[in-house]
């Protein structure tokens, strides 16, 4: 790989970090506001946070298209702006997926500006199709365990880091029985979620991964080692906000809030860094691709 194409490379794989983190914080946002009670006053604060990263998200699904026909037509700095390297991008998965992803999330942009839940519901789902038509759910054999793995470990991954603003906020913001009252209820679905990402990761590592081997003697399977062990730190956080600090704010302990809130903030920056090791996964072929003598797409989204 010469200079110019690690470059493209690397850029386009920093703007799939950025638009994992901002599709599904958006997504999620709607999915929480959609299935979990919440006070007006964190429901609205949810809405005005969500509304900024669903904008961006929709230009980031913009950008992918043009970096991910620059990472494959290379050239100087000049490519991105050459109307051939958005046609190239446009040819790829990232084209149709962008189709769908960018309208999706402008949609999700006027749901949450009007509050109507059935445009929050269509810019959800038009979110998570948008990354079953790339990467993984779109060439992964097979493919009936692969698209419905995919899709809900998405589904997962969005509420989950969807939840982490409205929970911050209503810790700063309610009383302790009504915020202890809206953690106990993301918890309880949560528990499900987390269950469903653990299960759906592997079937899908196992998928990628294709021998149990390549976990350690690949560069896909040490980068996903790193994936493996940000999000067991995560969970380590999780299960210490549900046993501990949840029990002690519906109590009415005056720290416990403060302290669930800081602890949000470390959670936003490991999820965060478990989405830039899965950004990172796709700078390098799968063991599956060598195997079965396949290869990526090329820009392609893989969760």
């Amino acid at each position: 790989m010469d200079a110019e194409t690690a470059t493209w490379t690397i850029l386009a794989g920093l703007n799939r970090w950025a638009l994992y983190a901002l599709m599904l914080i958006s997504a999620g946002s709607a999915l929480f506001l959609l299935i979990t009670p919440a006070p007006e006053l964190v429901a609205r604060a949810t809405r005005r946070f969500a509304k900024f990263t669903a904008l961006l998200a929709a230009l980031a699904y913009l950008a992918a298209v043009g970096f991910g026909g620059a990472e494959i037509m290379t050239g100087g700095p000049a490519a991105l702006i050459a109307p051939d390297t958005w046609i190239m991008g446009a040819r790829t998965s990232l084209g149709l997926s962008a189709a769908v992803g960018a309208p999706g999330m402008l949609i999700l942009w006027a749901g949450f500006a009007w509050n109507r839940r059935v445009l929050l519901t269509t810019g959800f789902l038009a979110g998570i199709l948008s990354f079953l038509l790339t990467g993984h759910a779109a060439i992964a054999e097979p493919t009936w365990l692969a698209s419905p793995s995919v899709a809900i470990h998405l589904i997962g991954a969005a509420y989950w880091i969807g939840a982490l603003f409205p929970l911050s906020r209503a810790a700063r913001a309610l009383e302790p029985a009504a915020a202890g009252t809206l953690i106990a209820a993301f918890s309880r679905r949560a528990l499900w979620l987390v269950s469903a990402i653990v299960i759906t990761g592997l079937a899908i590592s196992r998928i990628q991964l294709a021998a149990p081997a390549a976990l350690v003697t690949t560069p896909y399977g040490v980068r996903l080692i790193i994936k493996v062990a940000l999000f067991g730190a995560l969970l380590a956080l999780a299960a210490y906000n549900k046993l501990v600090l949840t029990p002690q704010i519906t109590s009415g302990a005056r720290q416990a809030a403060p302290r669930l809130h800081k602890i949000i903030q470390v959670e936003y920056i490991l999820l965060v860094l478990v989405l830039g090791a899965a950004a990172s996964l796709t700078l390098t072929e799968p063991p599956r691709a060598f195997i079965h003598n396949t290869s990526g797409m090329p820009g392609a989204l893989h969760p």
